[in-house]
């Protein structure tokens, strides 16, 4: 079993990290056993992570990206980052899409290139246009070149002309250069609904919503005055009837 504590990193142990490998990565594992190398299989990126996590030390990982989904696609880009010390390899398929090509510190090859690369036999030519490419990214730009004549104040000043409004919680007048956070949703959720919202309050405002209903008046009437009242419409309309009543038998006599 291998040493898991150890910080010293044998150069021909090999992590092949394939969920089901099929006879091309079978093959590439007994060729590189053929060469004296360690050769170690593991199931998923995830088991792939959790041994390197561990302290498991491997000089190359190769990873069967074909199998791959977009979210675990992403240890191709965090493993190199973190375990600079290992080479990580994709074995070349007619399979492997566009997305596996522009991202990530890794390098595709056929399975006798991945051989070579843990031999550490490597194409010269190639070695040196890697190389050439390297420096061209990190050789700093002198001050005659026409694209790096920019000066900071210019960038500062675009960079002021095109940043968003701060947004304050509080809506304080003089604490933050944009509107209140409360507004800003308001205003964006009346735009998307293509018509205006209720304004509502704020948190810790005392004053109510323009469009609240008043509070009802403080004028009550007694169960005694209420009643007072309706007596008075019963009185009032039995009188108007008997009145009624005479006025109609007059008429007939």
């Amino acid at each position: 079993m291998a040493d898991t504590t150890s910080t010293k990193t044998d150069q021909t142990s090999v992590l092949i990290v394939a969920p089901s490998p099929d006879d091309l990565l079978l093959r590439l594992g007994q060729s590189l056993q053929e060469t004296g190398a360690t050769v170690h299989f593991t199931t998923d990126v995830y088991m792939a992570m959790a041994r390197l996590a561990t302290g498991e030390r491997f000089a190359h990982v190769v990873v069967e990206a074909a199998a791959l989904d977009d979210y675990e696609t992403t240890f191709l880009s965090l493993a190199p980052q973190y375990y600079e010390t290992s080479a990580f390899y994709v074995p070349a398929r007619s399979v492997l899409d566009s997305r596996m090509l522009a991202h990530g510190r890794y390098e595709i090859l056929a399975p006798d290139g991945i051989v070579d690369a843990v031999l550490g036999i490597r194409d010269a030519e190639t070695l040196e246009a890697a190389a050439e490419a390297e420096s061209t990214w990190t050789q700093p730009r002198t001050i005659g070149d026409q694209e790096a004549d920019v000066s900071s104040a210019a960038v500062e000043a675009t960079n002021d002309a095109t940043a968003a409004p701060r947004l304050s919680t509080d809506g304080g007048v003089g604490e933050q250069d944009g509107p209140s956070l409360h507004d800003a949703v308001r205003q964006r959720m009346g735009a998307d609904n293509g018509a205006t919202t209720q304004r509502r309050r704020p948190p810790g405002s005392t004053e109510p919503p323009a469009e609240s209903p008043q509070p009802a008046s403080d004028v009550r009437v007694s169960r005694e005055e209420m009643d007072a009242l309706l007596q008075e419409d019963d009185d009032e309309t039995l009188d108007d009837m008997t009145n009624a009543t005479r006025n109609d038998g007059k008429d007939d006599a």
